[in-house]
Formats: structure tokens, sequence, C-alpha cells
């Protein structure tokens, strides 16, 4: 385990925050658009992925550790969830899902070698973020929706 100290405990915090503050928003506008579904569906297999400590670290080692990683999985997975049931919208467009595949891809490729040169699973949660990083701001169909964006920064 990491010992905590309090970057670590502003930056779980933060990243909570803007998981909360996303789907307050997404509620708040009835409306999904300008999130990328692709990057969601990223994010949700990073969190599941990085986090498969969960079934063999027992939650009294580190019930931050253990809160968060439930909370990071849960709150990916109801975002998709809202994204593709509650507030169904037009999906991303064919340029979008080439530039995740690729990207998707160079992640599952790099993986193996980084988690070789650094001796741990960590490898491929790190290339699969930046994966949806790259996926985020590459994707042509968010330029013309930033509604979203907007109604974040007035909360």
């Amino acid at each position: 385990m990491h010992p905590m100290n309090v970057f670590r405990i502003l930056a779980d915090l933060s990243h909570a925050a803007s998981k909360i503050t996303l789907c307050i928003a997404i509620h708040r506008n009835s409306s999904a658009e300008g999130v990328s579904l692709l990057t969601q569906l990223l994010y949700t297999l990073v969190f599941t992925t990085r986090y498969l400590d969960l079934f063999w670290v027992p939650p009294n080692l580190s019930f931050w550790n253990f809160f968060f990683k439930i909370f990071y999985i849960s709150t990916s997975i109801y975002i998709v969830y809202l994204m593709m049931r509650v507030y169904p919208r037009t999906r991303e467009k064919e340029g979008a899902w080439k530039i995740t595949t690729w990207s998707l891809g160079a992640c599952m490729v790099s993986a193996p070698l980084v988690t070789m040169l650094f001796n741990g699973w960590m490898g491929w949660g790190l290339f699969a973020e930046v994966g949806c990083l790259v996926v985020q701001y590459l994707d042509p169909t968010k330029a013309a929706h930033a509604d979203i964006h907007r109604d974040l920064l007035d909360l």
C-alpha cells in the first residue's frame, strides 16, 4: 500500500468531486450532450481493470482505498448507464470510434511492456487512462457540443 499524504487525499477528493459534478450536470441538463460515451466506457474499463485487487486485498487494510475504488467503479458504471439508458443521445461518429480503437489497441500492446519494466499491473491502467485522455481530446464530436462543459463551470 502507498502511504497516505495530503496530495493523495486531495487528488482522491478532487477526482470524486469531478465525478459527482458530472453526474449532477447530466441530471441538471437532462442530457449527456457534450460528454463522450466512448471516453466514459474507457474509464469504466480502466477502473475495473486497475482495481482488480479488490478481490484479494481485504478492505480493513485501507478503508480509504477500498471506498474510493468502489466509488470510482460504481460512478463510472452509473455515468455510462445515464448516457445509454436515462438520457440516450446520438452516438459518436465513426472518427471517434477509430480514435478509440487505435488508442485502446496501442494501450493493449504497450501495457505488457510497461508492466514488465515497472513490475506491476498499474502499467495497463496508466496507459489505458492516457488512452481515455487521447480520445477525449481528439474526439471530433466534442467541439460542437460544449454545453455540458459550460454548465460544469456554472456549478
